[in-house]
């Protein structure tokens, strides 16, 4: 599907890559919003996982989630308006 400039985007990536990014939207959703205690969220599986980063149409990324070896696909979070 086409996208237009004006439109967000969606990007597989990696931890190594995009892991500022990545950590700051599940610090925000994860820990700060939702109070899930730091160590069960860096569980030490994202440098193995795929990596999803949506970006608005700022370029400021949003949203993220994870997809382990396994399949399972998880740590989804989109940050607040």
């Amino acid at each position: 599907m086409p996208q237009h400039p004006d439109e967000g985007r969606v990007e597989l990536t990696d931890w190594t890559t995009t892991e500022s990014a990545i950590r700051a939207i599940r610090e925000t959703v994860f820990i700060h919003e939702q109070g899930v205690p730091v160590e069960l969220e860096w569980d030490g599986l994202d440098l193995s996982c795929a990596h999803v980063l949506a970006w608005n149409d700022r370029e400021e990324a949003i949203g993220t989630a994870r997809m382990q070896q396994n399949g399972t696909i998880g740590r989804m979070a989109v940050l607040k308006d």
